[in-house]
């Protein structure tokens, strides 16, 4: 009689690491700052952190995703100046311009390479010859009186989770004007824009 042994491996399961996707950001400008809106819904587990006064990493969780981004703006920000907050459906930055006697940035980013969730927000946009008269265009939830600074709250520090205080956010007449339908029906007629990533001149891209 023969006995014939089987012997089976069964391969070890990895771990299941979780994958960062990139944050959707709009962003527009005035000559003095950068506005920023990260839109993602009910975020938590927010971190914030800067690397000089250029690059800034973005690490939150929404619905259960992890969003991460990094950027390194096309000038130096004045990150003492700057505000950021956290409303019900989205991440809020005011960001002071270091350098504000240059010109409007071409783009939001130092390099010159596509960023797919960036897009500009045509709701506060405006050109660089309409600041004295559309300066606040789309800019009533950008107050940074109502925000914080990237230090905190005094005795509060950066720590996660200290997004935005009660009521701060979408207040009425606060103007929290992004919809669906205004970013199709303008985004629509600008396809050209490549992603909406870069400032348009003259109804072109700027080019470098």
């Amino acid at each position: 009689n023969f006995e014939i042994k089987y012997q089976v491996t069964i391969p070890k399961q990895k771990s299941r690491k979780m994958t960062s996707k990139l944050p959707p950001i709009k962003w527009a400008q005035r000559k003095d700052r950068v506005v920023l809106t990260v839109e993602l819904r009910d975020i938590k587990n927010e971190s914030v952190n800067w690397t000089g006064n250029q690059t800034l990493k973005i690490s939150v969780v929404s619905d259960g995703d992890n969003y991460e981004d990094e950027l390194t703006f096309f000038e130096e920000i004045n990150v003492d100046e700057s505000k950021w907050d956290i409303t019900g459906f989205a991440m809020k930055f005011n960001l002071v311009k270091k350098n504000q006697e240059a010109e409007y940035w071409p783009r939001l980013v130092k390099d010159t390479n596509k960023h797919q969730n960036l897009s500009i927000d045509w709701n506060r946009y405006i050109d660089e010859d309409e600041e004295e008269e559309e300066a606040n265009k789309g800019m009533g939830d950008f107050d940074p009186s109502m925000m914080k600074g990237f230090g905190g709250m005094p005795g509060m520090g950066g720590m996660p989770g200290m997004g935005g205080m009660p009521g701060m956010g979408g207040m009425p007449g606060m103007g929290d004007d992004d919809s669906d339908d205004d970013e199709e029906g303008e985004g629509a007629k600008l396809d050209d824009l490549d992603k909406e990533e870069e400032i348009p001149t003259g109804g072109e891209e700027k080019k470098e």
